[in-house]
């Protein structure tokens, strides 16, 4: 069906192109051509550009598909529309052809060739990835420098062209390939590099500079998308995706591609405003996922490849894949108009399109259109009450969403790793139902550092899910704080666990505690706790006894959560004791924050299911480590909440912590009860693996059930 719709438009116009398209922010700005298009197919794609076009990417001709450009099994292919030709093989030798770019003049094609090798296991891969340059005859082949080549920039105020470059790539499994640091030189001096960024790996696509040459889009690495400041030096993380492009005028827009593969999430310059654009509807597409996208050399203009409509990319029919240029609307709201670019029976990956005079294009930063995105609470950290302590942090987890620097410049992020049945909350918790989290390595390195009888503060903000419970909250090998019945109580190895008092279920509790070397003190909410022991508790780290997990922990145990359910946030452990001043003010600060967000919409009903999603395997995620999947209800009863409609989209975990969940597929004709939010309030989910198939979509809500793994699965 896919195939037959596709091929009946095959460079067809998709819309009605205006007359007036030729002066789209093109006009006189573009040099003199030097002849006008001849065949059907440039001439089509002039209509729609406005001008003289240029496109390469690569095509895979082996048997199934290589969406990843990894492999040897790839053509370089190209289309000029002033050459009367039309699409056609570059460099047709098979070989790795990965990540194709135009120069910025037109002029040639720079690509890399990864040097894929694969391990005896037949996963594992190393790479000895060099950057190559050619003409569009194909015939000078030339080796620039070692390395692999994720963009080329023209500096305006000099006429160079760098090539931005990584050299060492991670060995890995899964797709997202990761480079240690990003360098630059010059394409026509190799010799001059000079480094770009270290202080966090990257992954490799897509990596845009801005025209001025000040911004560059990135992944620092997967799945943390968004833009490097390279005046400051600071990177911000806009959301977690992947794809992200920078728009190569100086408007300093940008995107991330969402866990759906459907959607760009566009931002202005520091995500002051946000937007979502669909880029599955063009004709023939059938709604399915999409890859690659790439913004081209004209801020109004994007490419991208699909439909995918397999499992997995890897797993989808490669014939059906092609190159299509989306045109953004002047304030890049959304698609206006959609052109295929090729026609072709093999998979089309990769695609660069260059429109010669498009670095001259810009679009104006947009005006507010509808509601405003709704904005987070300041940084604590910014607003000074947060951290509490003086002195830098060795770990600081505002939350998931938040940039979690130990210091302004930015030398070390934190992070925390969902694991077993964990995940993450509408406002970017931690949810450690069924599972626990980890920190990152560095983060627990410096934590479980400071034990021994060394000072320290630690503080969080917490919200037992029930009051009576017992798990732990935090965990290492020199503390712990935990929760028996409902209290709460905090121990150093070999001592009794001292009382932090009582908890209420969903309500959230600022705790801290300092150490100074002699005296332990407690606090709740800013105000100090009398220390007292806890009834019948020992402090024991270093064994499971107390709660904490004891399954997938490296050697030395840091983890939040285990045997315990509700939410943590604002964590922060320092080297020193903070005062009871600055403990009374982050409390303030996080009672404001907390007090500030509304209540969720939350409904439990009984529905029969009637559509549903195919289910996907593990091995879809590719370098995801959850995923959600969509199906619709007949709504048989309210049980609990409002809801007047007669049908129900849910998006269900399938897959946590790359493990499939017991009970899906579920059969249709079935009931189940169902627990729900709107979808629309839990935008950690954005940035999720999802599916939906579904024919008839409505707006969807969220199945908030606590997921469980099957035994063995934590």
């Amino acid at each position: 069906m896919i195939r037959s719709d596709m091929s009946a438009r095959r460079f067809s116009r998709l819309f009605l192109i205006p007359a007036s398209l030729g002066l789209l922010a093109l006009g006189s700005c573009a040099p003199a051509a030097p002849k006008a298009p001849t065949d059907p197919r440039s001439k089509e794609i002039e209509a729609f550009t406005g001008g003289h076009t240029k496109a390469v990417w690569a095509r895979y001709v082996g048997n199934g598909s290589d969406v990843f450009a990894n492999f040897e099994k790839l053509q370089l292919w190209g289309l000029d529309t002033r050459d009367g030709r039309g699409a056609r093989p570059i460099l047709s030798e098979l070989s790795n052809y990965a990540r194709p770019m135009i120069l910025p003049d037109g002029s040639g094609i720079l690509f890399s060739h990864r040097g894929t090798v694969m391990g005896k296991d037949g996963e594992r891969r190393t790479f000895d990835p060099v950057i190559k340059r050619v003409d569009w005859e194909g015939r000078e082949v030339v080796e620039v420098a070692k390395g692999f080549a994720v963009e080329v920039w023209r500096d305006p105020a000099t006429g160079v062209d760098w090539v931005y470059s990584t050299r060492d790539l991670r060995f890995t499994k899964q797709s997202s390939i990761e480079g240690q640091g990003l360098e630059r030189f010059p394409l026509n001096d190799p010799a001059k590099r000079e480094p770009v960024w270290d202080r966090t790996p990257i992954s490799t696509d897509n990596i845009q500079l801005s025209r001025s040459g000040k911004r560059l889009s990135c992944l620092f690495p997967w799945p943390d998308a968004g833009v490097l400041n390279l005046e400051t030096m600071e990177h911000r993380k806009y959301q977690h995706g992947c794809w992200p492009s920078l728009a190569p005028d100086d408007s300093l827009h940008a995107w991330v591609f969402d866990g759906a593969h459907k959607n760009l999430h566009l931002f202005t310059d520091g995500a002051e405003q946000t937007w979502v654009v669909p880029v599955n509807t063009a004709p023939g597409m059938g709604k399915h996922e999409m890859y690659h996208p790439r913004w081209t050399n004209h801020v109004r203009f994007f490419t991208i490849t699909g439909p995918y409509t397999g499992a997995t990319p890897a797993k989808s029919d490669s014939q059906v894949v092609e190159v299509l240029l989306g045109r953004f609307s002047p304030d890049l709201r959304k698609v206006e108009e959609w052109l295929q670019i090729t026609d072709d029976d093999s998979g089309d990956v990769f695609p660069d399109i260059w429109i010669a005079g498009g670095e001259l294009a810009s679009v104006e930063p947009p005006k507010p259109s509808g509601a405003p995105r709704p904005q987070p609470a300041p940084s604590a950290a910014k607003a000074g009450a947060w951290p509490a302590a003086g002195a830098e942090p060795l770990f600081v987890w505002e939350n998931r969403d938040a940039r979690n620097a130990v210091d302004a410049a930015g030398s070390r992020l934190c992070s925390v790793d969902a694991k077993g049945a964990a995940r993450f909350g509408p406002h970017f918790e931690m949810l450690p139902s069924g599972g626990f989290f980890l920190p990152d390595q560095a983060s627990a390195e410096a934590m479980l550092a400071q034990g021994n009888g060394k000072p320290f503060t630690l503080e969080a903000v917490i919200a037992p899910a029930t009051a009576d419970q017992s798990g732990t909250v935090y965990f290492s090998t020199a503390m712990v704080l935990r929760q028996d019945g409902d209290r709460l109580g905090f121990g150093l190895p070999g001592q009794a666990l001292q009382d932090l008092g009582p908890v209420t279920a969903g309500v959230a509790t600022h705790v801290a505690v300092t150490y100074d070397g002699q005296a332990l003190r407690l606090y709740r909410d800013g105000a100090p706790v009398t220390a007292g022991p806890a009834a019948g508790t020992t402090a024991t780290p270093g064994g499971d006894s107390q709660g904490a997990p004891g399954q997938g922990l490296p050697e030395h145990r840091v983890t939040f959560g285990g045997g315990w359910s509700g939410a943590i946030e604002g964590v922060a452990f320092h080297a020193t004791p903070a005062t009871p001043e600055a403990i009374a003010a982050s409390a303030a600060h996080w009672k404001s924050v907390v007090s500030a967000r509304p209540a969720i919409p939350t409904v439990r009903l009984r529905g029969k299911l009637v559509e549903i999603t195919a289910n996907r395997p593990v091995e879809a995620l590719d370098t995801y480590h959850r995923a959600l999947l969509g199906y619709r209800y007949e709504v048989e009863q309210v049980l609990e909440g409002d809801f007047a409609e007669k049908e129900v989209a849910v998006m269900h975990w399938t897959i946590l912590d790359r493990q499939p969940l017991p009970g899906y597929p579920r059969q249709l004709g079935t009931s189940h009860e169902l627990t729900l939010q709107p979808y629309a309030a839990h935008p950690q989910l954005v940035s999720e693996r999802q599916w939906s198939d579904l024919l008839d979509p409505l707006e969807p809500w969220y199945d908030i059930a606590p997921a469980v793994l099957a035994p063995g699965g934590e």
